[in-house]
């Protein structure tokens, strides 16, 4: 059900993966794999060194509905199903053994907010924060799968680790924004200058490091008490959003307000915070 396309070059090296449109209505990965495969073929970029693979849209269905998932969240189920009962857990076993056969894993994704470029590296093991940090983003946030997953993880980050490789997801900015597909294709190009599959080295750029410590799902109706914008710096005590009852939500430590969603309904996440490392 999904198309991979590789580019070997015969020499030893590492083996990559990039993935796009995991979700189906995050595009800019593959927008950015469409053009990056353009470009192997042309002879514009070269493989020196291992191996790349690309699977430009994960999801097809999702996809061509411009929608998130068609049943169920496809990052949230990368394990084998045993009885596949909906779209997704098929999709989810022919993707699995592929993920899991890689050294390393780039998942590109986008944001249902306007944001600035950031990664997740929820699993920070062996090479894979120095990966993380060479992408050229805004941040790399860890500390997700505690907050999300005590027990089980089934992201296709989680996925690639169980098979022994090493993962990042790049959110890669707004939905809508064309400058997602830029981050989306330098992030993949910088994966690859990261593993010298190709020739130079990942642009410079400072990155702050941060750890995600709490979560704030919406209680009742109320709304923020700025515009917030993620990345947003708080003090212990700012009130992040008021309810229609007066009750706050206050940050509880210093830190960065993450992904506030100005749109959320009762019960979504509002926001998250995050601190320095």
């Amino acid at each position: 059900m999904v198309d991979t396309i590789d580019f070997d070059s015969g020499q030893a090296g590492p083996t990559l993966l990039i993935l796009g449109a995991v979700h189906g209505n995050e595009k800019c990965g593959s927008h950015a794999i469409e053009q990056l495969i353009s470009e192997l073929r042309a002879g514009e970029i070269e493989i020196k060194a291992g191996k790349v693979s690309f699977i430009p849209v994960c999801n097809p269905h999702a996809y061509e509905q411009n929608v998130r998932y068609v049943d169920e969240n496809l990052n949230r189920i990368f394990y084998h199903h045993e009885t596949p009962q909906n779209y997704e857990e098929h999709l989810a076993n022919e993707l699995v053994p592929i993920l899991q056969s890689y050294d390393c894993v780039l998942d590109l994704h986008s944001n249902h907010t306007a944001s600035e470029p950031f990664g997740f590296l929820d699993y920070p093991e062996g090479k894979a924060k120095d990966f993380a940090l060479s992408l050229g983003l805004d941040s790399v946030v860890t500390g997700w799968p505690e907050l999300f997953y005590p027990e089980e993880d089934h992201t296709s980050s989680a996925c690639a680790r169980r098979g022994g490789g090493i993962s990042v997801t790049v959110e890669c900015g707004f939905h809508d924004d064309p400058h997602s597909i830029v981050v989306a294709k330098q992030s993949a190009i910088n994966a690859m200058k990261f593993f010298d599959m190709i020739d130079g080295t990942p642009d410079e750029k400072h990155t702050d490091y941060v750890h995600v410590v709490e979560r704030v799902l919406k209680k009742s109706e109320g709304e923020f008490s700025k515009n917030w914008s993620h990345g947003d710096k708080v003090k212990k005590g700012d009130v992040i959003g008021t309810y229609d009852d007066n009750t706050e939500e206050r940050a509880s430590v210093d830190g960065h307000i993450f992904i506030p969603n100005g749109n959320a309904v009762v019960g979504d996440e509002w926001f998250y915070i995050a601190v320095d490392q």
